[in-house]
């Protein structure tokens, strides 16, 4: 299958999901703490055409280590990850083996090894719920597969998928 790179977008993120509008973008103050060490936090996205994953990134501001991972939304296996990666006061943006997601529905997830600070918003739980925002304990790294369960908290972290192979 051929793919025209200019016919993929080039980065997902939840915090652009149309729900959650402008205000997250402007209620992300340099951080807040994580909601509890090893929790993963899993949103849902879905895809209409092919897209070429090239890399995963996250907004840190912290210590520990963070996971950034996509799932098969239907069978919760983990397609491909960062593996655990140190937080750093600064965007993260890491290489993975390249993945081809073809139309379909996933979940874009997230783990982070302690309480640390990472770039994040909160929105109304509500919101979050809406949209299928769900969370598991003990999931840090990323488990291969993810068995999530219905958001508990308030917080929409930066971070996100990105279709572009290096840096311009």
């Amino acid at each position: 299958m051929t793919i025209d790179p200019a016919a993929v977008m080039p980065y997902f993120a939840p915090m652009h999901h149309p729900a959650n509008g402008i205000a997250p973008l402007t209620t992300a103050s340099g951080g807040a703490a994580w909601p509890s060490a090893n929790l993963a936090l899993y949103f849902p996205f879905r895809i209409g055409s092919p897209m070429l994953v090239t890399r995963l990134w996250f907004a840190g501001n912290g210590t520990g280590n963070a996971d950034v991972g996509i799932f098969d939304m239907t069978s919760g296996t983990k397609l491909v990850s960062t593996g655990a990666i140190a937080n750093s006061a600064a965007l993260v943006l890491t290489d993975v083996t390249d993945m081809l997601l073809l139309p379909g529905f996933y979940w874009c997830g997230m783990s982070l090894s302690s309480t640390s600070q990472i770039i994040a918003a909160a929105p109304a739980i509500g919101t979050l719920r809406a949209q299928g925002v769900c969370q598991e304990a003990s999931a840090h790294p990323l488990p291969a597969t993810a068995t999530p369960i219905t958001i508990a908290y308030a917080y929409l972290p930066l971070f996100g998928v990105s279709t572009i192979a290096a840096d311009l």
